[in-house]
């Protein structure tokens, strides 16, 4: 609603509540400042991406990605070459918002050498639905070094060719 309502005092709002210390009310600060695309929120958002609850951090890599500024690119790409596992996952998904720097990014992050790099990956291209995305998990599925990476994307891989065909599709799926 506060996003919606178009005040000019929404974001400063959203900008007070980031430095709130309830875990709760952050990530709904971090998600409408994100919504906004509040560039003044971005060094306040990259701190955030410290705490030690997940679902603030997830919320903090996907208002970075929203916003898609350069800082805020550099922010979640730190995340994913540097973070925690939990922290990488989170980043991966967040870029897989973003159809041109954020796909981008995933392709390159499939080639880097770094296991746990490659493998919050996997889960940021789980979330691309298009065709090329299918073919890199396909291709890290066989053809990656590690187990850990080869297995996520199989596990994805099925989920994404096997889906219930009983499961409602959208119209432009249907009409091709």
């Amino acid at each position: 609603a506060f996003v919606a309502s178009g005040d000019p005092g929404v974001a400063t709002l959203f900008r007070q509540l980031l430095s709130s210390r309830s875990f709760a009310v952050i990530p709904l600060a971090a998600l409408g400042s994100g919504a906004l695309r509040d560039r003044k929120a971005v060094s306040m958002l990259e701190e955030i991406l410290q705490a030690p609850v997940s679902a603030v951090r997830r919320a903090a890599c996907l208002a970075l990605v929203a916003i898609g500024m350069d800082k805020a690119f550099e922010a979640v790409a730190r995340a994913l070459l540097e973070g925690d596992d939990e922290l990488r996952r989170a980043a991966a998904q967040a870029l897989a918002n973003d159809p041109k720097e954020g796909h981008e990014a995933l392709r390159e992050g499939a080639t880097l050498a770094d296991i746990m790099v490659r493998r919050a990956v996997v889960h940021g291209l789980a979330r691309v639905e298009q065709p090329w995305a299918l073919e890199m998990l396909q291709h890290l599925q066989v053809e990656d070094d590690q187990w850990a990476v080869r297995n996520l994307a199989n596990q994805y891989v099925e989920e994404i060719t096997k889906r219930d065909p009983r499961v409602p599709k959208f119209l432009e799926e249907i009409i091709g």
